[in-house]
């Protein structure tokens, strides 16, 4: 049975950890419900932290932290609610990057861009770190991120805005994955994209682009991208009708998305064709899963960033510190993983 005391030790244990930085605290009925107790018990243990001074009443009945409480100050991630396995490892090495500083570092998940926690994050964090959602970033948010000292944006090249910034999938990184291939003999290399119009993709396409005209290769995109609907038939239907006939003319792919990377894995396995053999497949970000299948897949693989996360922390925390040198950290460049979806043509 969950008492009283539990619930005020509950309370105190995610305040310590800056639970209820931007939010303030539950109403009693919010508490009640979450927790799963009667309301008098969530009142009684509200009005505890309240003798305690650990948070003030306002007029308008709502309790939040008292001063003394919220003097350490926060560092906000903000992430996109749908998360994958990339964006687990920003966390997780921001987290480390956090351990030996005086600050709370809280993940925060938006669910679009007109979320207004948002607008809530830039207003009251100290530093920010932001990951964009995949779809172009609206000028209202760009303007939130200029006007905050103090903001790195993860995953996406934003310094032509005065915005530092880290992308491990560099034009370098694109370069290296493609020539590696190329070592192996594979002249026509497409690119298939399932993955809708944003900063990131739109780079990667036209260093494919640019590797190609460089290479004069006849390579071809594949584009399966259909507008608010990423995951259907029709998209397997047009990847089998390509990898059919792929081979005869090119037997090198590289994809922009895992998710694309594994559909054509399993269609080219149900077409009987051999992956590493038939075809060659390849990933340009293997989201620190690529080798985990079968057969692996050779794809460009984030590095651990948590001392250059840290690093970006500091200067967040110190508000009298400039930033200093480039605006893009381009020396965090992707790691080639070389694995069995690719050998020589």
């Amino acid at each position: 049975m969950i008492r009283q005391k539990n619930i005020l030790e509950l309370l105190k244990l995610r305040i310590a950890k800056g639970a209820y930085q931007h939010t303030g605290l539950p109403a009693e009925r919010e508490l009640a419900d979450e927790i799963g107790v009667a309301r008098m018990t969530a009142r009684k243990a509200l009005a505890k932290l309240e003798a305690e001074k650990v948070v003030k009443r306002l007029s308008t009945g709502r309790l939040e932290l008292t001063k003394k409480i919220t003097q350490k100050k926060q560092i906000a991630i903000l992430v996109p609610s749908l998360r994958s396995y990339g964006i687990g490892a920003w966390i997780d090495d921001a987290v480390k990057g956090s351990e030996t500083l005086d600050a709370y570092l809280r993940p925060i998940y938006y669910d679009s861009y007109d979320d207004p926690v948002l607008t809530d994050t830039f207003q009251r964090s100290s530093g920010v770190f932001f990951i964009p959602r995949a779809e172009s970033t609206p000028h209202w948010v760009t303007r939130a991120l200029t006007r905050h000292p103090k903001v790195v944006v993860l995953e996406n090249d934003m310094s032509e805005l005065g915005v530092p910034s880290i992308d491990f999938f560099t034009p370098a990184s694109i370069h290296m994955l493609l020539n590696h291939l190329l070592q192996l003999g594979h002249e026509r290399i497409d690119l298939i994209n399932n993955q809708g119009p944003s900063q990131g993709i739109s780079m990667r396409i036209d260093q494919w682009k640019d590797w190609c005209d460089l290479n004069e290769s006849e390579s071809s995109l594949i584009d399966l991208y259909t507008p608010g609907n990423i995951k259907t038939k029709s998209q397997k239907k047009s990847l089998k009708k390509y990898l059919s006939s792929a081979s005869k003319r090119s037997n090198a792919i590289v994809c922009t998305s895992l998710e694309t990377a594994l559909m054509s894995i399993r269609i080219a396995t149900d077409l009987e064709l051999v992956i590493g053999k038939d075809i060659s497949i390849s990933l340009m970000d293997g989201e620190t899963m690529a080798h985990s299948f079968t057969p692996s897949i050779t794809s460009l693989e984030r590095p651990n960033s948590s001392r250059h996360l840290k690093r970006c922390m500091e200067w967040m925390l110190d508000p009298n510190a400039k930033w200093k040198g480039s605006l893009i950290m381009d020396t965090l460049g992707a790691e080639l993983f070389v694995g069995e979806s690719t050998n020589p043509a």
